[in-house]
């Protein structure tokens, strides 16, 4: 079971980060739109599943995962928190992206254009996409 969780927690690559108006993605293709929940949310995700469960938690929330891994030493204390403040960061980023497109009357969906993200925003995304990165480097390890 662990070996399915920790593939699953490999199969999505963050992004390396922005150049102008377009996302930088893993492979150097560039995008148009950010889908903040295939390169944030969901990698955080199954990490937090995989080191739960490696850590005997299978229930809980993704913070609730990340602490008790840390607290069984499968991660660091230093990346359960910063996995934390980067999944609450996404998701706060994911819904404020759908509150606004609710607002104008659209359907809400996870693809963000990169002009609408702050400069700061951005700056931070990007540590959410090292911080994941170096988590599955280390698992793949």
């Amino acid at each position: 079971m662990l070996t399915a969780l920790a593939r699953r927690a490999l199969a999505y690559s963050p992004p390396t980060g922005f150049d102008a108006d377009a996302v930088l993605e893993l492979d150097g293709t560039r995008s148009d739109r950010l889908d903040i929940r295939r390169s944030a949310v969901i990698p955080i995700v199954e990490l937090a599943r995989w080191a739960g469960a490696a850590a005997g938690i299978v229930e809980g929330s993704t913070p609730d995962r990340l602490r008790a891994a840390a607290q069984e030493g499968v991660v660091s204390d230093a990346d359960a928190r910063t996995l934390t403040d980067a999944f609450e960061l996404a998701l706060e980023l994911r819904i404020g992206h759908h509150m606004q497109q609710l607002a104008a009357g659209s359907q809400p969906d996870d693809r963000i254009e990169p002009a609408e993200i702050s400069s700061l925003t951005r700056d931070y995304l990007r540590d959410v996409f090292r911080a994941v990165t170096a988590v599955q480097r280390g698992l793949r390890e």
